[in-house]
């Protein structure tokens, strides 16, 4: 019996710290009115949790067959805490231009979409140049037959709306509403949107840190999510079903 108890700690340690975890973004929430401060509070503390979690099993891979299904859970993911994310800024009295859900001239729109797909790309090829490695569980989301690359530009097209709503429009505004600083609302969504790619590794989380801070730029500057949301969704696609080899390098594929 005793050989079980490492475990079972463990489990209730983790518990523990995501209650504690959970009270304190709750407290240090407290401007927000509740529906607000209830999902931020889950996209702070449990959400990341979870998804560092996942590196722990990235190794035990769905088969083959079930890559199509993982596109799907993924996107439907995304758009339920899209969707939850803008129940709550509705009942909490969030304004479009609070979530900066605006749209910019045209003119300024493509400029700034452009500009930071360009960036992205950059960091990417940077990535490419220190042959940086990726997990197992990048590899096996590389889209191969026809219907699995249809499947992934929904993904992408999904994560590039679905994403930029909860982690741009949605969370800076309800960080910059409890804290009172920008500076602050954005660094820590940068890094929680990192975390959430956790399932990237280490250092696939960094990259996706740094593709999270050029995508906040076009939405500070032009005060719209809209040139984030399409930039995320066409760097996306390029990675996935454009780049995807160039970007691995020499890697196989395990």
């Amino acid at each position: 019996m005793a050989e079980h108890n490492p475990p079972r700690l463990s489990a209730a340690l983790l518990v523990a710290s995501l209650a504690v975890g959970s009270v304190i973004a709750w407290l240090l929430l407290h401007p927000l009115p509740w529906p607000a401060r209830a999902f931020t509070t889950l996209l702070l503390v449990p959400l990341p949790a979870l998804l560092i979690l996942q590196l722990r099993v990235a190794e035990d891979l769905p088969p083959e067959a079930e890559r199509e299904a993982v596109y799907l859970s993924s996107a439907l993911t995304v758009w339920a805490l899209a969707a939850v994310a803008m129940l709550a800024a509705r009942f909490s009295d969030f304004s479009r231009e609070e979530l900066r859900l605006v749209a910019p001239p045209f003119s300024t729109l493509l400029l700034a979409s452009g500009l930071t797909v360009v960036a992205g790309l950059g960091i990417m090829a940077l990535g490419r140049l220190l042959k940086v490695e990726e997990s197992p569980l990048v590899h096996f989301l590389i889209p191969r037959s026809g219907s699995e690359k249809i499947a992934f530009a929904g993904l992408s097209f999904s994560a590039g709306i679905a994403e930029e709503v909860v982690f741009r429009s949605f969370l800076i505004a309800a960080l910059y509403r409890a804290s009172g600083s920008l500076a602050l609302a954005v660094a820590v969504s940068v890094v929680i949107f990192a975390i959430t790619h956790a399932y990237q590794g280490w250092i696939g989380a960094l990259r996706v840190g740094l593709l999270g801070f050029i995508l906040t730029v076009p939405f500070l500057i032009t005060g719209s999510v809209y040139p984030s949301i399409i930039a995320h969704t066409v760097l996306d696609l390029l990675a996935g079903l454009v780049l995807a080899d160039w970007l691995r390098g020499s890697q196989k594929t395990p």
